[in-house]
């Protein structure tokens, strides 16, 4: 069966075929609207309840992954610079994709390219399999923006990339080459082989016994667990922080050199 869905505001594209769900970022640079974050929310509630299906591959359109959240978005902005609860809000929603995206059960693969950004970087560190290009870069710009990394993803970077790679990334903030950080957490690809390659190793693993790669997903996930239990507090360091003068200036200023 193929199913093909062109998302009415034209934000992604998903396609269905041989039980593996192709979900492809079109909004311009990928970047996260309010509006593409409650529809990539809504759906991977959905795919939880869906156990035919047998892998997700995440790509995007153009030359970068991901430019993070979009501050120029209306729906963004207002909540970023809204009260405590709209920034309360923002980062529940936010924390749900990536628990969600990380508690499917089927393996999900990211194809990333160029930069990858902020809430962009989230999901993809979310993913169970990592295809990159040796210039793919990561970045969390929201320690220098002044505001707290949120979505519940710190227990995930270090577990997945060790502590001080996590600090050069957090803290630092620093735009690294991701094929130079842990060797087993990506699979480095050229341009050229990326988008293919990571189609393939999807199908793959869309082929094997759903049984047992879901009940050893469980099991993953439940050690986790314990780890996300961590960033249980993430919504309200991020909303605290959000309500400062420093990011909202950072704001500000994004907005008046971007204009």
């Amino acid at each position: 069966m193929r199913k093909d869905e062109q998302d009415q505001n034209g934000l992604l594209k998903v396609d269905e075929h041989d039980r593996v769900v192709v979900v492809t970022l079109r909004s311009p640079g990928s970047r996260f609207s309010l509006a593409l974050l409650e529809r990539l929310e809504s759906l991977a509630r959905t795919w939880k309840s869906r156990r035919e299906l047998g892998a997700l591959l995440l790509r995007a359109e153009g030359a970068d992954f991901s430019h993070g959240a979009d501050l120029k978005d209306p729906g963004m902005a207002s909540l970023v610079l809204g009260d405590e609860q709209s920034r309360r809000r923002l980062a529940h929603l936010g924390q749900s994709l990536v628990e969600t995206w990380m508690t499917l059960p089927f393996p999900t693969v990211a194809s990333c390219q160029g930069r990858v950004v902020g809430a962009g970087a989230c999901v993809m560190m979310a993913s169970s399999f990592r295809f990159v290009t040796p210039e793919t870069t990561c970045r969390f710009p929201e320690v220098d923006l002044g505001m707290s990394l949120s979505w519940g993803i710190l227990p995930r970077l270090v577990s997945e990339l060790g502590p001080a790679w996590t600090r050069r990334l957090v803290l630092a903030g620093e735009s690294v080459q991701v094929a130079s950080m842990k060797p087993g957490a990506w699979s480095v690809h050229s341009s050229d082989d990326l988008d293919r390659e990571a189609r393939n190793f999807a199908h793959a693993l869309a082929l094997k016994p759903s049984g047992s790669v879901r009940h050893t997903l469980e099991t993953m996930h439940a050690l986790e667990s314990a780890q996300q239990g961590l960033a249980a507090d993430d919504a309200k360091r991020f909303a605290l922080t959000a309500g400062g003068h420093e990011f909202k200036e950072a704001v500000m200023r994004f907005l008046g050199m971007t204009k």
